[in-house]
């Protein structure tokens, strides 16, 4: 028998001979000298699917076009479709000729519309290469494809699901034919839901019968979950089908052309490494539909449930960030954001898990469960749970919703409030439910034109919060202030109802209860145990938030009974001034009472009175101008115009930072007061993000919520930071680099914390203070955060706050470093603890030359700061009014305009390509210390901050906790 006569299979009318015609009007050139006929299955799921093994009579060499030498051919399988829905018991033995058959045309059809599609666009899509296509019922062919073989390919077992990596491989898939979707704006190739409609069983149909099999054949286990989730919280959906359709009718712009069907079976891997996907098979359920139709059976059915909650968030945006990318190359706008994406997916699940129902019921029941084999449970068992899975999923987002604490009744647009004692920087949630009482019914019931106003202030009565909500939601808010929060409901109810009571469900919760820990550990990737430790460690930080609020609440009642004592004592001192004065008062009228009475001095007023009026009106002028009222008047004039003289002669040039720092990060040490806070304050008006690093947190508080306030920024953070403990600058950088205060990218550093002490101390390394905090704690600090500064892609600049007191008068003692053998002098101490610093800024500046790092010092000039607080001179106030003068005489300047050289080198952009300059006060560049230019100095310095610092045992520590955590 000739090969070209031989059948593709038993019973099939088409031959080989039939098909090599088809392949030569695509290859003309092409001519046959045998092929035979070899089988991939002997009966396909759904279709035959026959190879081809084609010999050419001429070579390779002789064409222009290489032709295939293996093809497939895929033809519809009607019978075996029968015996499909049959086996799997989800239809009646009488609907499943007319179902099998009816569903095999559809999808046949859809799948020949969309290689058509797909043929007539440029797309780089790996699908199979399509040589003849006919799947029209209408004629007289027989319905098949012609396609290229796709060798060396592996599946991935649907049990063992997909790993992460060739998860993310097809999300890519995903985003390339979506994004080819909406750039070009293809045709549904899908069959219409009106023609689905027409077949005996509707989708909504298979998984009533899914639902109905599993409770039957689990009635104790996962039937009776199912059970639960359907007839509790899924009985308001009467068909997901519908649910689907109006979804999609509703979001047109969130349709994107899908596979419809992506599974393991479906998608070809390359044999040489698993994770490259080759081609994607198989498009009988191609559409436009949502993003999720692909997405979540990904998630929910072909990958272990322990990889799906590691992955799916980030896999939704990752999805939407790429998809979003990729359409924007092309000039175009993606017209939904992620927030709707998100909403579309909740909208959207009931369907999904009614679809992964149906899947993974005929899944367990065909061959690729029922092996007959010794795993044969195990693998069913391990389907189902990524059932119970999804529905675990569904029921613990119902419950979140509907689970409220505690209800109350109030009447149309009545005010409820309640107070809650909150910390500091702590997270509160509300879940809320309001319900409309029904005399008809008397039961409460949903309204869904009610809302509810929310309302929430903070300790010092000031709006945190105030918005309108719907009839049941969810708000939120982190407290900047420690104390007692109000927070009032108001319902906005109208005429419509009025006079009714309302139910209002509230569920109100605090610090770590209010965290989505499913959600946390999907981000940060987190298994169990570390999950675990995760949530004992945030308890501990709530525990420490708590006792800290404790502590602040006591001082406050201190300091209440404290400045009512004060005032008790300043109003019983205004008392005796008062009854003083009216008592002298008396005394005199009574004596001028008496000398009336007598007549004593009656003769000498007259002959005064006489003088007076005799006087000249010059005289009178005179006598004005050089009475004590004007000479005080004339005094504080000139002295007032001559401090304003002084005051603009010494605040130099003005200056403003430019620009918008909206996405930029800093840290400021010192941030509490002086320069430091109003750096803080004037970065945070220009948006930017800004770290606060403080010894006291409750005073950092305190400022940072005057400076939310008055700049409208909430991107403003505390951090402890005492520089004179290297333990705390450690802890510092760690939390900087790992945990849930990492933070990816710093912009800049603002080295400006310093003290000057009065009596010699040590830090607990036996360290003088003021050069353990002045020195050597900055200079760990900027070293252990170098490593990071490096890896950023962004530029970062380092600024340094000294003075130009170390020019003169100054060096640095190497025998006497810790100041143990002379007589302690705190600000002689000072000044060589801010030279030291000098000389390690300008070595980091040459050491960092040719890096994405900057370093500058800057001298804000003489500024009235609290830096010799801790003096007498500062403390009493007689000496502290005398030397205000003086020291304004000496050129002392407000701190407002001290701060212009530390913004300049912070943020200005004519630094951008400049490095170690020293800038005075008035931000220009003057000399360094003499010192600072002796390399040999500086080095031995730099090794000596080394060894007392421990740097390399800090620097260890930090990149050990690093590798753990990214492990």
């Amino acid at each position: 028998m000739s090969w070209r006569l031989e059948k593709l299979f038993d019973g099939c009318q088409l031959d080989i001979g039939w098909v090599e015609k088809k392949m030569l009007l695509k290859f003309p050139e092409h001519k046959w000298l045998s092929a035979k006929v070899e089988p991939v299955t002997s009966m396909g799921f759904m279709s035959y699917l026959i190879r081809i093994i084609i010999k050419y009579e001429n070579t390779y060499d002789n064409f222009n076009v290489t032709p295939p030498n293996t093809i497939l051919v895929k033809i519809p399988n009607y019978t075996n479709a029968v015996i499909a829905w049959k086996s799997a018991g989800l239809i009646e033995d009488k609907y499943a000729a007319i179902q099998g058959i009816g569903t095999i045309k559809l999808l046949t059809e859809t799948e020949g519309r969309f290689y058509s599609l797909l043929d007539k666009k440029n797309h780089n899509l790996k699908i199979p290469k399509i040589f003849y296509l006919n799947l029209d019922t209408n004629n007289n062919e027989i319905q098949c494809i012609i396609m290229e073989e796709i060798i060396d390919v592996v599946l991935v077992d649907i049990v063992e699901g997909f790993n992460k990596t060739q998860l993310y491989n097809l999300v890519d898939f995903i985003i390339q034919l979506h994004s080819l979707s909406f750039l070009e704006n293809l045709n549904d190739p899908g069959s219409s839901y009106e023609e689905w409609k027409k077949l005996p069983l509707s989708f909504n149909d298979y998984v009533l019968n899914a639902k109905k099999k599993y409770v039957k054949k689990y009635p104790d286990t996962l039937g009776s979950l199912i059970e639960t989730t359907y007839t509790k919280y899924l009985k308001k959906i009467n068909n997901i089908d519908e649910l689907k359709n109006k979804c999609l009718q509703d979001k047109p712009n969130m349709c994107f052309l899908s596979h419809g069907d992506l599974w393991t079976s479906n998608v070809l891997f390359d044999a040489k490494n698993k994770n490259i996907i080759k081609s994607v098979v198989d498009w009988q359920l191609a559409g436009k539909t949502s993003p999720f139709d692909d997405l979540a059976h990904l998630l929910f059915a072909c990958i272990s449930p322990e990889l799906r909650r590691e992955c799916q968030n980030d896999i939704f945006k990752y999805y939407y960030k790429n998809l979003k990318n990729s359409i924007e190359k092309e000039a175009k706008v993606l017209l939904f954001n992620y927030k709707d994406l998100v909403e579309m997916f909740y909208e959207m699940l009931p369907y999904l898990v009614g679809r992964n129902l149906f899947a993974i019921s005929m899944w367990t029941d065909s061959p690729l469960c029922r092996t007959g084999k010794n795993d044969e449970e195990e693998r069913i068992y391990k389907l189902n749970s990524r059932m119970k899975n999804l529905l675990s999923l569904l029921l613990l987002i119902i419950y979140s919703s509907i689970s409220l604490g505690l209800y109350f009744h109030i009447a149309e647009t009545e005010k409820k409030c309640f107070v809650e004692e909150i910390p500091d920087e702590t997270l509160v949630t509300g879940n809320y439910k309001i319900q409309l009482f029904d005399p008809n019914t008397k039961q409460y019931g949903d309204y869904p034109n009610i809302g509810m106003h929310v309302e929430i202030k903070d300790p010092e009565q000031k709006i945190i919060l105030s918005k309108l909500y719907t009839s049941e939601g969810k708000f939120s808010f982190s407290s900047h202030t420690p104390g007692e929060h109000t927070i009032c409901l108001i319902s906005n109810s109208t005429a419509w109802f009025g006079g009714s009571q309302l139910r209002v469900h509230l569920d109100i919760q605090v610090g770590d209860h209010a965290q989505d820990y499913e959600q946390i550990a999907a981000k940060e990737k987190l298994n169990e145990l570390q999950l675990r430790i995760r949530q004992l460690l945030d308890q501990v930080e709530q525990i420490t938030k708590e006792q800290n609020y404790q502590r602040y609440r006591e001082e406050r009642f201190r300091q209440t009974s404290e400045s009512t004592n004060s005032r008790v004592l300043w109003w019983a001192a205004g008392q005796t001034v008062v009854l003083l004065a009216v008592g002298a008062w008396q005394m005199r009228h009574l004596k001028k009472f008496f000398e009336v009475k007598k007549l004593i001095f009656k003769y000498i007023n007259l002959a005064i009175r006489k003088a007076i009026f005799k006087m000249s009106t010059l005289s009178r002028i005179k006598a004005g101008l050089t009475s004590p009222w004007a000479l005080a008047f004339s005094i504080f004039g000139a002295g007032y115009g001559i401090y304003n003289i002084i005051d603009i002669t010494q605040s130099g040039e003005k200056y403003e930072l430019d620009g918008d720092l909206e996405g930029k990060t800093y840290i400021v040490t010192g941030a509490t007061s002086g320069l430091g806070k109003l750096t803080t304050e004037e970065l945070a008006k220009r948006r930017a993000r800004v770290i606060m690093a403080c010894r006291d947190r409750n005073k950092c508080i305190s400022v940072r919520r005057d400076i939310v306030l008055a700049t409208k920024n909430k991107q403003i953070y505390c951090r402890r930071l005492d520089l004179e403990d290297f333990d705390s600058v450690e802890r510092f950088v760690s939390k900087l680099s790992t945990g849930a205060q990492s933070i990816d990218s710093i912009d800049g550093l603002v080295n400006n914390a310093a003290v000057m002490e009065k009596d010699r101390s040590v830090n607990k390394l036996g360290i003088e203070k003021t050069l353990a905090t002045n020195h050597m704690g900055t200079f760990l600090l900027t070293g252990l955060l170098i490593d990071k500064f490096l890896k950023q892609k962004n530029k970062v600049r380092i600024v340094f706050v000294n003075t130009n007191l170390i020019q003169k008068n100054c060096k640095v003692n190497f025998d006497d470093l810790n100041n143990e053998v002379e007589k302690f002098d705190g600000f002689k101490v000072y000044k060589e603890s801010k030279l030291a610093e000098a000389l390690f800024v300008k070595e980091l500046a040459e050491r960092l030359k040719k890096t994405n790092i900057s370093v500058f010092m800057a001298d804000p000039g003489r500024c009235k700061t609290k830096l010799a607080s801790n003096y007498e001179g500062e403390r009493f106030f007689l000496s502290r009014w005398m030397l205000k003068p003086l020291s304004f005489l000496m050129g002392e300047r407000r701190p407002e305009k001290g701060i212009r050289p530390i913004l300049y080198a912070i943020g200005d952009s004519n630094l951008e390509n400049q490095s170690g300059l020293f800038l005075d006060r008035e931000r220009k560049e003057q000399a360094w210390p003499e010192d600072c230019n002796d390399a040999t100095l500086r080095k031995k310095l730099w090794i000596t901050s080394e060894k007392w610092t421990r740097f390399y045992d800090h620097l260890k520590n930090l990149n050990e906790e690093n590798n753990a955590n990214k492990k």
